[in-house]
């Protein structure tokens, strides 16, 4: 058979869309003639139908050895890159196709996609405009360039041009869609919601359509209505992208479990949802299941190693799990793939973690230059300002971002939170409510529970709730005792302390914290988390005078057997306590051994006494090789029993200890205390102390000393030590 009649076959194949006859017919033509420009053409022709792109670019690139005149393989050549997602290798060859074809439409709009891909956007409006100027109805070019205008945030343009492309044909779906976005872009909600409902009565089944209509519906928080029109979406095409949906809609609404649940949905409708994967990873974080989230993304990249929302996600991963290094690492890769505002402000945090805080700092400035309205990176800055001790630029940052959106949660707690920090209590605690809005307080099941403390007395019994860690409600513990005006009132806390608070407040009943869940409060309680104490009874610095010491009381006679077990012999008994496992600033509030060694050593006349649960029996054994006198009292543990923690801490002397819960035990039992704060993170808001001195106003009896470098912890030592000494 001669290679015309082959090629024939060949064609017709192809114009029937039957790649296996087109196959087999191109493969005897290739045996007879290989270097015939139109066998090794529709060669590569029909390695495009298979999706064999790279094999099809090889034969596209022999056609042109062969005839590099004829315009259409640099055509097909620059489609093929492009499938590949190497449009930077495509360029080349779109420019030599429009070289020999400068009108070809399809061309131009091809050439367009590539531009766009390559985040070259002014380039690629000049070719949809070159477009329309040959053909002004070409309504692919407009929605092109509609696009080009809204991810420009030129939404006023991108209406005007999605409303012709409408006038020219009422039925593209596209259009109606990308006007709804344009049209929420300028916060003209009603417009945007005809807009997207247009599209989905044109075509109820669209997939795009569904999904573009229920990111409206999540953006503007109408999650009531969201769900149901998700749901009846599902139930006509269910879709990957619209269980995710689901999945936002119960992330804002702070149910992990659900939004967990739905992402997992996604990906099973589609493992290669690579932002339901992303987000779920996210919510593992939230949930602080670090070990899955690693192990989620790890795989991801494996399949999409280019990917910088997974490297920038697996970065954060690492950060939490405090592998800064790697850290660094992988959010530098996906910076070098797509330099976005987010993941520079993921890199100022990791440099921050490293102590480099000029680098931290140039880089959360990069957030704020790529994102002039990205709120989080004014606050950061401003964070970050205020631990450098330039208040000035702290409230600069502050300032712009109250101006951007002054009701937003992540700015209103940190301004509380600093305002609090510098003694500004009025000002401070009336935006402390916003920490219910962020993690970890937003994913708490307090978060659902909570309620307001009433401005009028009334019949119903105040429950006051533990909010967080031991340490936290033993701070504000110390007001308890000033709440006598109130007729009623309950406190709901960790089970491991009843004993400890039924024998320091008897009037006072006890709840297992454990026990309250949302679905069977009692309507005549009213539930106050043990924060909102503080707005009412710490307004100032004066008011703390108010709190009487001791307030908590250990058990005595707990108290008299441990000091019939320890071996005083003459000598002084310190307490010590110098880990943090603190999931955020744990590293920062600790010591490490040989720090604890350089504070501890060379003390003949002190036995010092191990209040420091998690202490491996390696870590006490290289202690006792260099203290004189180490005493751990390992038949107590540390962690639970806190009836003998106090009795542990009120037969000692004095105390020597990190910020930990130790630091509030000692304080609420009035003990002499030495604290050794960081600098900068870890330095929690309240270890504020007196003017003038270094006594702490929330617990007289506790001495701060706090880091001068950040890191550094050789001057709190020094000073501590020299304490000790004059003893």
């Amino acid at each position: 058979m001669s290679i015309e009649k082959i090629l024939t076959k060949t064609v017709q194949a192809i114009e029937a869309n039957n790649v296996s006859v087109a196959s087999c017919e191109i493969s005897k033509a290739l045996k007879i003639a290989p270097k015939n420009f139109s066998v090794v053409y529709f060669a590569g022709i029909i390695s495009v139908m298979s999706k064999d792109y790279k094999q099809a670019i090889s034969y596209f690139k022999k056609a042109i050895k062969i005839n590099p005149q004829i315009p259409e393989v640099y055509f097909n050549i620059a489609k093929a890159y492009t499938d590949l997602n190497m449009d930077g290798d495509a360029i080349l060859y779109h420019k030599k196709f429009l070289q020999k074809n400068p009108e070809n439409i399809n061309g131009l709009i091809n050439y367009g996609l590539s531009l766009i891909k390559l985040n070259q956007v002014t380039e690629a409006k000049q070719c949809y405009l070159k477009v329309i100027g040959i053909d002004e109805k070409n309504t692919l070019a407009l929605l092109n360039l509609g696009a080009l205008y809204f991810q420009e945030k030129k939404y006023s343009i991108a209406i005007i041009t999605f409303e012709k492309i409408i006038s020219y044909d009422e039925s593209l779906i596209d259009a109606w869609i990308g006007l709804g976005r344009a049209y929420a872009g300028v916060y003209d909600y009603e417009k945007a919601e005809n807009a997207f409902k247009k599209a989905v009565i044109i075509n109820p089944y669209n997939e795009l359509a569904l999904e573009y209509f229920g990111i409206f519906l999540v953006a503007i928080k109408k999650y009531d209505e969201a769900l149901n029109f998700i749901g009846d979406a599902i139930n006509k095409n269910p879709s990957s992208k619209l269980y995710e949906l689901i999945g936002d809609i119960y992330s804002d609404l702070s149910n992990l479990d659900f939004a967990i649940n739905y992402f997992l949905k996604a990906i099973e409708l589609d493992n290669n949802n690579i932002q339901s994967i992303n987000k779920l990873a996210l919510r593992l974080i939230d949930r602080n299941d670090l070990k899955t989230a690693k192990k989620l993304l790890s795989e991801l990249l494996d399949r999409f190693p280019s990917d910088f929302e997974t490297l920038n996600n697996y970065s954060i991963v690492l950060l939490n799990l405090k592998d800064y290094d790697d850290a660094l690492l992988y959010v530098k890769k996906a910076i070098k793939i797509q330099p976005s505002y987010h993941t520079f402000n993921n890199l100022g945090t990791i440099e921050k973690k490293l102590f480099r805080y000029e680098e931290s700092i140039s880089s959360f400035l990069k957030t704020i230059t790529i994102n002039p309205n990205y709120i989080d990176g004014y606050v950061n800055l401003a964070i970050l300002y205020n631990e450098i001790g330039n208040l000035e630029k702290s409230n600069k940052y502050f300032e712009v971002a109250t101006t951007l959106d002054c009701q937003n949660s992540n700015l209103k707690i940190n301004k509380s939170i600093i305002k609090l920090q510098h003694k500004k209590f009025q000002e401070g605690w009336s935006e402390y409510e916003a920490r219910w809005d962020v993690p970890p307080y937003k994913y708490s099941k307090l978060a659902n529970l909570r309620q307001d403390m009433p401005l009028q007395k009334n019949n119903k019994q105040i429950i006051f709730l533990q909010e967080q860690g031991v340490g936290d409600l033993i701070l504000y513990s110390s007001i308890i005792k000033e709440l006598e005006d109130l007729p009623k009132y309950s406190l709901a806390i960790d089970s491991r302390l009843h004993s400890v608070y039924s024998r320091s407040f008897p009037n006072v009943s006890l709840m297992d914290i454990s026990l309250l869940v949302e679905s069977n409060l009692n309507p005549n309680f009213i539930y106050v988390p043990i924060g909102n104490l503080g707005a009412p009874h710490r307004p100032n610095e004066e008011s703390f005078d108010l709190a009487v010491f001791p307030y908590l009381i250990p058990d005595f006679k707990t108290v008299n057997s441990f000091k019939n077990k320890i071996n005083v012999a003459g000598k002084r008994i310190c307490g010590v306590s110098w880990r943090s496992y603190n999931e955020v600033y744990g590293d920062k509030k600790s010591l490490n051994l040989n720090s604890l060694i350089n504070l501890l050593e060379g003390f003949q006349q002190i036995k010092f006494l191990n209040l420091q649960y998690g202490v491996l029996d390696t870590e006490a054994d290289y202690i006792k090789q260099h203290v004189y006198d180490f005493e751990d009292f390992s038949f107590v543990d540390k962690k639970n029993d806190f009836e003998s923690i106090f009795a542990m801490v009120e037969i000692c002397d004095f105390i020597i200890t990190t910020s930990s819960t130790v630091a509030h035990i000692a304080g609420s039992l009035g003990k002499d205390t030495y604290l050794l704060l960081p600098k900068g993170d870890g330095q929690l808001w309240y270890w504020h102390t007196r003017d003038n001195s270094n006594v702490s106003l929330w617990y007289p009896s506790i001495k701060v000393f706090k880091q001068n470098r950040f890191g550094d912890w050789e001057d709190p030592i020094r000073s501590v030590r020299s304490i000790i000494e004059n003893l």
